[in-house]
């Protein structure tokens, strides 16, 4: 590998080119501003495209949604490609760019990790791997979506960003949503990270010492330490590139609810679907609400720029939504190599290790060459760290990364099959075909079914096996890289079941002793509130869905601050919180003082905790998870864990006063002596952050917030975990909200966390302010609705030559 190394000349000519653009940008920016014609020419008229057989209509209602009407399910795609790319085209290109592993050729050499780290996974040639293996028929189902970018990329002006950076937005192939795809899919699925982190925590503290902090999903004596535990510092410096790239992306991680009512359990008779998928606070925001219309479906709901078709919605017969499947994707592999390092040790013998260089354009520098090298198990990831780290491992051993995500197959023809489908069996076929996302999708019907299906090629293995990294050398049924997948009826589902509710909130959906895969579940808090709530209010409504989806009430911390009454601390002011604490009803609003003091001591308490666990070392030893705040398990089971230490450890429980304190002081220093000031809105702010928010001069106003903001880890309405550290930033939050009751035909609601169509100097408007202040809107379908609805239409007419033109009108 050839490494950058920065020369002040270079730096400083890059700063300056940039600066020119940023000027240039900006200039042209507020003409545009001026003269009152924000792009707004491409959403009405007429245009002349290339790619459909017939007329497509794209009308816009007041909230901004796109209801696309065509006369064939290919035309219909190819709408979506069309307004995604109008309206998203800086998002769809950032993130074409971030999984083919080239951002240093707009961003320089600080964006070197993230482009080392795709290209390692070799994620570009596990797309065109997958796209060659797509059947033809498929393939037809998909071109459409692509051509339709291609058509609107063709007649775009330039984004901000784009501008900004001098880049240039070339054609878009399909291989580039299947790369989008798989990243998402590799950023979304936990496991390899918490795998290294075991392994580290086993290297610095012992076995026993991990199973205190993150007890397995059941008890097995027969889990031993990890294969060359001391691997467990890898983590280092592959999380600080996987964080990297997820800052970039705004993608830290997953978390979700999803849940279906039964229709003998609502007024109207008929089932209730609702879903709030939670991801990182970014502008634009991650999701996009479209409309398609064509006979063969009339489907609307939630897509994600670069994808073909509807990841959270619902047509005229079923409604859909998945959360974070949590299933066990990505092993990390310790591998044996030879003397020579060519060969790595397998159970049937040594196999040859495949090697490849790729050049990894940098802007304003020399381009950087990599040899990248893979064995059967996967890319070697410990050989593209930085040499003074890499070296200081034995040459005989390396960590790989076996993935699914890296197999030639992808997502794409299931996301845009669903829209045709009309009931469970339809369903299920359509989610089977997602083999590379490992999504938890909860469904409903108009003919009064509902259900959870698992998507995605699971590794079939020991759970507690794979709690850890895999020796390459050993056989699957002895603790090494797994052979089988499980799929389709072999994941958890149900379907119809008595209590008439189904519901997914990232927790377990199979016991632990049946379990055949590995698994990073969240606390199953989020999961029985919404099973509370559903059991309260019946008959059941939309409106109760919406409100339950609106709820902030943290089981666990409002447990833990119950203890805290209980404490005896030192502090005046610590003493008088004590009744706040022991009344409180658990609900994290912004204006809560008593949501702030608690979290504020959970933070103090674990600090105490790790330190007497890990030693002093016990907060650096956690922080690098910190940086992909909703991947870090540890944290995210958090108050849990807190709530049984303090159970099973009298004296861990006299440590509470002491936190108190502490946590009484923090907020004091931040926000003076006055307590009603400290409220839990001033200390987790809430940041929309674009992508180029640290860009001087500009990246401010690229950003929406601070806003004050309520919800943590283990309320409904989640805003992300709580570290080891104050006043972090919120790190999750519900990236939209979809309520659809299954009439005939379904009636839907919805409210997105920021604006459909992005102007990047406009972060703020209408439809963040209905998510901030939970409001939903109606999700129109019916075509007199959409129209009473919309002022702006859009014709895009099949292009015919001059020629065939003239013969028409002979």
């Amino acid at each position: 590998m050839t490494t950058q190394t920065p020369l002040d000349w270079r730096a400083a000519a890059l700063a300056l080119r940039q600066g020119a653009s940023l000027i240039r940008a900006l200039a042209g920016t507020t003409a545009s501003i001026a003269l009152q014609a924000p792009q707004t020419h491409k959403r009405r008229g007429r245009v002349s495209v290339s790619g459909i057989d017939a007329t497509v209509e794209i009308l816009r209602d007041r909230w901004g949604v796109p209801h696309c009407f065509a006369q064939s399910a290919a035309d219909a795609l190819f709408a979506l490609g069309y307004v995604h790319a109008q309206d998203r085209l800086w998002q769809m290109q950032w993130s074409r760019r971030a999984a083919l592993g080239r951002i240093a050729e707009i961003a320089g050499p600080q964006a070197l990790p993230t482009d080392r780290l795709a290209r390692t996974l070799g994620l570009e040639r596990a797309s065109r791997a997958a796209w060659d293996a797509t059947p033809q028929q498929g393939r037809e189902e998909l071109l459409p979506y692509i051509a339709g970018i291609n058509a609107a990329l063709a007649r775009a002006p330039k984004p901000l960003e784009a501008q900004i950076l001098d880049d240039w937005i070339g054609p878009w192939q399909a291989s580039d949503s299947i790369a989008w795809g798989k990243l998402l899919s590799f950023l979304l699925a936990p496991a390899w990270e918490q795998q290294l982190m075991r392994a580290r925590i086993v290297q610095t503290a012992g076995l026993e010492t991990l199973e205190a902090l993150d007890p397995p999903l059941a008890p097995d004596t027969s889990v031993a330490a990890p294969p060359d535990a001391d691997y467990g510092e890898l983590c280092t410096p592959l999380h600080e590139a996987a964080a990297q790239l997820s800052e970039l992306l705004g993608i830290h991680g997953g978390a979700s609810n999803n849940w279906a009512v039964a229709g003998e359990h609502t007024v109207s008779g008929a089932p209730i679907f609702a879903c709030d998928p939670h991801l990182t606070p970014v502008a634009p925001p991650h999701a996009y609400f479209v409309h398609l219309h064509c006979p063969e479906f009339n489907a609307a709901g939630a897509s994600i720029p670069g994808l073909p078709g509807i990841i959270w919605g619902c047509n005229d017969r079923i409604a859909w939504g998945p959360t974070a499947g949590m299933q066990t994707m990505h092993i990390a592999v310790v591998e044996e190599l030879s003397a020579d390092s060519q060969s790595s040790r397998t159970p049937d013998g040594w196999q040859p290790i495949s090697t490849r260089i790729e050049q990894i354009p940098v802007r304003g520098y020399p381009d950087e060459t990599l040899e990248l090298r893979e064995t059967v198990n996967g890319p070697l990831v410990s050989e593209v760290l930085p040499p003074n780290l890499a070296q200081r491992w034995n040459s005989t051993r390396a960590l790989a990364l076996h993935s699914q995500v890296l197999a030639p197959t992808h997502g794409g023809i299931g996301i845009a099959d669903i829209l045709r489908a009309r009931n469970w069996d339809e369903f299920c076929a359509a989610t089977d075909n997602m083999r590379d996302f490992n999504l938890c999708y909860a469904y409903a019907d108009i003919n009064g079914r509902i259900g959870l299906r698992v998507s995605g090629d699971v590794p079939r293995g020991n759970p507690q096996s794979l709690r850890f990294p895999v020796a390459g050398w050993l056989p699957p049924e002895a603790g090494g890289v797994p052979q089988d997948v499980l799929c389709g009826d072999q994941l958890p589902h149900t379907v119809d079941p008595t209590e008439g509710i189904v519901i997914s909130a990232n927790s377990p959906l199979t016991p632990a002793e049946r379990m055949q895969f590995g698994a990073e579940y969240l606390d199953p808090a989020r999961a029985s509130r919404i099973r509370e709530l559903l059991t309260e209010h019946r008959p059941h409504t939309r409106a109760d869905s919406a409100a339950i989806q609106r709820d902030r009430v943290s089981l666990p911390l409002r447990a833990f601050a119950r203890q805290l009454a209980q404490a005896e601390p030192s502090d005046d002011d610590a003493q008088h919180q004590l009744s706040t604490l022991a009344d409180w009803d658990g609900a994290m609003r912004a204006d809560s003082t008593a949501a702030a003091l608690a979290a504020a001591a959970l933070i103090e308490y674990r600090r105490a905790e790790l330190s007497e666990l890990l030693g002093e070392r016990g907060q650096d030893l956690l922080e690098p998870l910190l940086a992909i705040p909703t991947l870090d398990i540890f944290a995210a089971r958090a108050t849990t864990w807190a709530l049984t230490r303090i159970e099973n450890d009298p004296e861990s429980a006299s440590e509470l006063g002491a936190a108190l304190d502490r946590a009484v002081r923090v907020l004091r220093r931040r926000f003076g002596p006055d307590s009603g000031a400290w409220t839990w809105g001033r200390s987790r702010p809430l940041v929309l952050k674009h992508g180029l928010a640290d860009a001087p001069v500009i990246g401010s106003l690229l950003s929406a917030g601070p806003f004050a903001h309520g919800g943590e880890a283990d309320t409904i309405a989640q805003s992300g975990v709580l570290g080891l550290r104050h006043g972090q930033p919120v790190s999750a939050l519900p990236a939209l909200r979809l309520v659809v009751e299954l009439t005939d035909p379904p009636q839907a609601e919805f409210v997105l966390a920021g604006e459909q169509v992005h102007e990047p100097l406009r972060p703020n408007g209408p439809m963040l302010d209905a998510w901030r202040h939970d409001r939903l809107h109606p999700l129109l379908r019916d075509r007199e609705a959409v129209e009473e609805a919309s002022s702006r239409r859009l014709r895009l007419e099949p292009y015919r030559p001059v020629e065939g033109r003239r013969q028409e009108l002979q």
